[in-house]
């Protein structure tokens, strides 16, 4: 039965859950939010299997072997833009598809904004793996699939990190020749707590606030520009802003939410309309429909022209309304304002 007894002897890779005959083993968040295997002593039958497949506790030598380095980019301009690693996994991918496989990655579920690995049939489905997710993923019973489908003949790419990708080798014990591994370079994973508490925070207190409520004669626009917002995205841009104000010795935070709002807002916009059918005509985004496929694309334009409106709206009021405690030029200067 495995242990867990110091943190630094797990990295939460899944093999030992996926590889329990009895289902005694449930991957419990900590205080920071990493999964830990906890096992139900009450129905574990003392196989060791969780112990054979973990690849912490079972470290082999590696056996040197000839290698080469490639340097590659996917030839399609529109997927090389949509991608941190010039498309090369969608290439990859595409090809696995293309042969009647099946393809995993990491994806953000927008029903709780966790990042989850999930399975992908087709073409359309590979959107959702591209761009950096930054926290670890849940496996889910990934393992396990990948398994059924190899004993059934069929190709699967699986991409995750190093330790994910580990965990999968010592899970399935023998090498299989229709499987395709791709680990990502990692120097180790934030905490997926602080991304859970980043996200609410940002949508609750400071992008949300500042969306128009989706009601009156133009409601259907108001719902269009909602949804786009809430596509999600990594909200990087908004949260470098408030550091760079704490940087520069600002102490009231809420003056800067409505240019962090607005910052998002812009960006936003310009991803609605890239998406366009007389830009990029892209029918999916972050694995979601793009806003001129949801509500067509006169809406689309709409969308986008309201966000942007709405952030310039944002900013002047904000502006107007700025604390007495800026209205020195040194502190103007620093906000940025003078």
């Amino acid at each position: 039965m495995i242990t867990i007894q110091n943190k630094k002897d797990c990295c939460g890779c899944w093999a030992c859950e996926n590889a329990c005959p009895k289902q005694c083993i449930s991957m419990i968040e900590d205080e920071e939010g990493f999964l830990y295997p906890h096992v139900d002593v009450e129905h574990c039958i003392d196989c060791h299997l969780c112990e054979k497949v973990c690849p912490v506790a079972n470290v082999k030598p590696e056996k040197k072997k000839e290698q080469h380095g490639f340097l590659l980019q996917i030839k399609d301009e529109s997927i090389r833009k949509e991608s941190t690693s010039g498309g090369s996994f969608t290439a990859i991918a595409s090809w696995v598809i293309n042969q009647g496989g099946i393809v995993y990655g990491a994806a953000v579920d927008y029903s709780d904004f966790k990042v989850k690995h999930s399975a992908a049939t087709s073409l359309d489905e590979l959107g959702k793996f591209r761009n950096s997710k930054y926290v670890q993923s849940e496996i889910g019973d990934t393992f396990k699939e990948i398994k059924k489908h190899l004993q059934e003949g069929k190709w699967v790419a699986m991409s995750g990190t190093p330790c994910q990708i580990e965990g999968l080798v010592h899970y399935l014990r023998k090498p299989y020749d229709k499987l395709l591994l791709i680990d990502v370079v990692c120097y180790g994973i934030p905490s997926p707590g602080i991304f859970a508490d980043y996200l609410t925070y940002m949508h609750s207190k400071i992008v949300n606030s500042y969306l128009p409520e989706i009601s009156g004669r133009a409601e259907y626009i108001k719902s269009a520009m909602d949804y786009s917002v809430q596509a999600g995205g990594k909200r990087i841009r908004p949260m470098i802003m408030l550091e760079t104000y704490r940087l520069c010795g600002g102490t009231d935070e809420k003056c800067v939410y409505p240019f962090m709002a607005a910052l998002e807002m812009i960006h936003t916009y310009s991803l609605v309309h890239d998406d366009l059918p007389a830009m990029d005509n892209d029918d999916y985004r972050r694995g979601k429909l793009t806003t001129h496929k949801k509500y067509g694309e006169d809406f689309g334009i709409l969308a986008g022209d309201g966000l942007l409106n709405l952030a310039y709206e944002t900013m002047f009021n904000a502006i107007k309304n700025i604390s007495s405690d800026y209205a020195d030029i040194e502190n103007a200067k620093k906000m940025a304002l003078y």
